[in-house]
């Protein structure tokens, strides 16, 4: 049986039955169970294995002095692989740019499934998987552009994935002004909402210009 276990039936011939005796089952192990007599056959119950070890239990069916065992195999529990992430989650990058790492774990590793990362941005290169250190490096470019921008880089392994942010400050000639982040770049909220905070620092302000908040939703 499989690690689910589930019911399963045992059928027997009974020549010259002896008037006044039943057939009687039993098990030697507590994970079989529920025994139920019809003609000439014995369903039992077999419970769910939530080890990962396989295990063996014999059923012995008598009438009698007569018996038989019959032995029932059950396969152990299949871990589900995991993914996480263990460092560089989230990243913020100068206009400079620069390389950038991301540290990562795979519980109960499935064999020949490989783990993979991409990114659509075009600005984010030379994505490498070291699976023997198990991370990833990436190469952010220079921002050139006098506006702030923002990637994904997405870890799959099979069917799981993880999102890593990326962020990156806009180019800034000297003497003009701009405008520095100072809180975290990537806002968590839980489904009923809530207030956000947005700390930010100006360098080299007019005083002609204002600082102005929009939002993309």
């Amino acid at each position: 049986l499989s690690a689910q276990g589930g019911e399963e039936t045992i059928t027997y011939t009974l020549e010259n039955p002896v008037e006044g005796q039943s057939v009687v089952a039993s098990a030697n192990v507590d994970w079989i169970s529920d025994f139920v007599y019809g003609e000439e056959s014995v369903t039992f119950t077999v419970a769910a294995n939530d080890t990962t070890e396989a295990r063996e239990g014999v059923v012995t069916v008598a009438y009698t002095t007569l018996s038989f065992d019959v032995t029932v195999k059950q396969e152990g529990k299949t871990l589900e692989p995991e993914l996480s992430v263990v460092a560089g989650a989230t990243a913020e990058f100068e206009a400079a740019g620069g390389n950038g790492v991301v540290e990562y774990e795979v519980k109960n590793p499935v064999e020949g499934v490989e783990l993979t990362a991409t990114t659509e941005a075009d600005w984010v290169g030379d994505v490498k998987v070291d699976a023997d250190a198990s991370k990833v490096t990436y190469l952010v470019a220079a921002n050139e552009k006098s506006e702030a921008r923002s990637a994904k880089l997405v870890l799959s392994y099979g069917e799981l994935k993880q999102e890593v942010a990326i962020s990156q400050k806009p180019f800034v000639k000297e003497g003009e002004p701009s405008i520095n982040l100072k809180s975290a770049a990537v806002a968590e909220f839980k489904a009923e909402g809530g207030d956000g905070v947005v700390e930010y620092e100006l360098v080299d302000a007019q005083e002609d210009l204002t600082v102005k908040v929009e939002a993309s939703a």
